[in-house]
């Protein structure tokens, strides 16, 4: 089994056409972690009116980002602050709400404007392929709150994402252990009596009253409209199922029936392939490395970034904590290797390695 995971980097270098070394940022590029709080275009400006209480984190992690923090450790020191400051908290739900809102329309507009034409869809169809060749099969984890990865899946074999059994219950099971933004967390507000007809207003109450609420480890799919309070109990609301990006996160936010899923397919993975994942989630790769098989020599690694430099940050993160026997580091993005390549283009030249060398063996590791 082939296991696939995403980082950031492979969203934000997601179409082929609109190339991230091109100069600037396009309005709608899904965002890396530390360009979520830029709030520079309409997608994030109007994240922050909807949502204010997320005004003084934002103001806090660009200013810190700013000086060179990056921003999970800026959130984390967030996180500490709620423990004596209560407002903290009512920030903290804010930054979930708020990337809720940013991810989903942000990532809407950059599907339409490629017209779902994505490297997830390239990179999915030729593993599927692959796969349905050799008798193997495929899974997938990313750490994206995006759905462009179901998007690609969708478009390869047609089965629709319309609740979470849709990520198991798929030829292709995607994992997303950091949340989504089409998932909500079951929360109790007590002594509420209000209803909402209007989902944000909702969590603008939320917002406020963060200090109350008391999480579940109860999830459901639900889209950004829909309503986010059961028919009958107004002390039951429905929150985005969103990890704060922090350092040293310790704890998945993924129903617990998909995580151990996730767990017992490890042991039959013969390769991993990373994709614009620095390899930070110490929490993940412990999973990771309890789950492969204890003799890893014939698992080869392969790491796809956009540069040799962050290719070799995702390799020590990872030698921390695993040893794969061999390995491959590939720079040239997301884009580079998603290109299908059936044959040989007529020329003397060898082109750059891509995912179909990867597929039919035709690759020098190294390790």
């Amino acid at each position: 089994m082939i296991l696939f995971i995403f980082g950031a980097g492979a969203s934000y270098d997601s179409d082929p056409l609109r190339s991230p070394n091109g100069g600037g940022r396009e309005a709608g590029r899904p965002p890396l972690a530390n360009q979520l709080f830029y709030v520079d275009n309409d997608f994030a400006r109007a994240a922050v009116e909807q949502y204010p209480r997320v005004k003084p984190a934002v103001m806090k992690l660009r200013a810190e980002i700013n000086r060179g923090v990056n921003v999970e450790a800026a959130l984390q020191d967030l996180q500490k602050e709620a423990a004596y400051f209560p407002e903290a908290s009512a920030q903290l739900m804010a930054v979930q709400c708020y990337l809720q809102q940013l991810l989903s329309s942000a990532s809407y507009e950059w599907i339409r404007n490629c017209t779902g034409l994505t490297n997830y869809v390239s990179a999915m169809n030729q593993a599927a392929r692959w796969a349905a060749k050799n008798g193997e099969s495929v899974e997938c984890v990313t750490f994206n709150y995006d759905t462009l990865l179901e998007e690609g899946i969708e478009a390869v074999n047609g089965q629709k994402y319309i609740d979470l059994g849709s990520y198991t219950n798929n030829i292709i099971p995607v994992y997303k252990p950091h949340g989504s933004v089409t998932w909500a967390r079951r929360a109790h507000l007590p002594g509420n009596t209000q209803r909402w007809g209007d989902a944000r207003g909702a969590r603008r109450y939320a917002c406020d009253h963060a200090n109350a609420i008391k999480l579940s480890d109860d999830y459901a799919w639900r889209r950004l409209d829909q309503p986010l309070q059961d028919d009958g109990d107004t002390q039951i609301m429905w929150l985005p199922a969103l990890a704060i990006p922090i350092e040293g996160k310790t704890e998945f936010v993924i129903p617990s029936d998909q995580l151990d899923s996730l767990t017992s397919s490890l042991g039959s993975v013969t390769m991993v392939i990373a994709i614009g994942w620095r390899g930070g989630e110490r929490h993940f790769l412990s999973l990771l490395s309890q789950g492969l098989r204890s003799d890893r020599s014939d698992i080869p690694l392969v790491v796809v970034s956009e540069s040799r430099e962050s290719a070799d940050v995702t390799l020590r993160n990872l030698r921390e904590v695993l040893r794969f026997g061999r390995y491959l580091l590939l720079d040239g993005g997301f884009t580079q290797f998603a290109e299908f390549r059936d044959t040989q283009p007529i020329s003397s030249r060898r082109p750059p390695t891509n995912l179909t060398d990867v597929l039919v063996g035709n690759i020098e590791w190294a390790g």
